[in-house]
This record gives C-alpha cells, structure tokens and sequence, in this order.
C-alpha cells in the first residue's frame, strides 16, 4: 500500500481512538463532579450547543443537557466533528513527520 493511504489510516485511526477517550475521560470527569473538565474535554459539543443554542434547551451549565432530540443530534454531531478535527491533525503530523524522515 502507498504511503499516502498508510498515514490516512493511521491518521483516522488515531482520531476515532482520540475521540473515544476524550468522550469517556469527560464522562467519567462529569460523573465525579468535574464539570469544567469535562466540558474541556468534550469542547465539540460545547461549541456546538454555543452555536445552535435552542437544541439544549434545559443547558444550565452542564455539559450534557438531556436526551431531547436535538440535544442528541448536536452531541452526535459534535462526535464526528472531534473525530474530523482530531484525525486531520494527526495526518498533518504524520505528513510532516514522513517528509522530515522521522
């Protein structure tokens, strides 16, 4: 297989496995009382209730806000959002780091 589709699959891979983590790191987080870790590390879906503010309607400050439709609809957006975002970084550093020769 080329390089090119190599780094691509590792790049997602790691992206999907960031994802993961992060999303349960702000589970666990939540559950014992760190509510402003939790919101760090699950800053997609933060960003997503800042923009479309009326899909949590019951947000008072808590990072997961229900199980409302659009709730749902913007945490699993904000899910392929981190896995885009996370796994785009990853193939940058893997680009860069193969034209480097490391």
């Amino acid at each position: 297989m080329n390089s090119g589709g190599n780094i691509l699959r590792k790049s997602c891979d790691i992206g999907v496995r960031t994802t993961a983590a992060l999303t349960g790191a702000s589970y666990l987080s939540y559950s014992v009382g760190a509510v402003k870790i939790a919101g760090a590390l699950i800053w997609p879906y933060r960003l997503l209730q800042t923009i479309f503010p009326n899909a949590c309607s019951g947000f008072s400050g808590q990072v997961h806000c229900g199980t409302d439709p659009a709730s749902l609809l913007v945490f699993f957006a904000s899910i392929f959002l981190s896995f885009g975002v996370y796994s785009a970084a990853a193939y940058g550093v893997l680009s860069v780091r193969r034209r480097r020769g490391a």
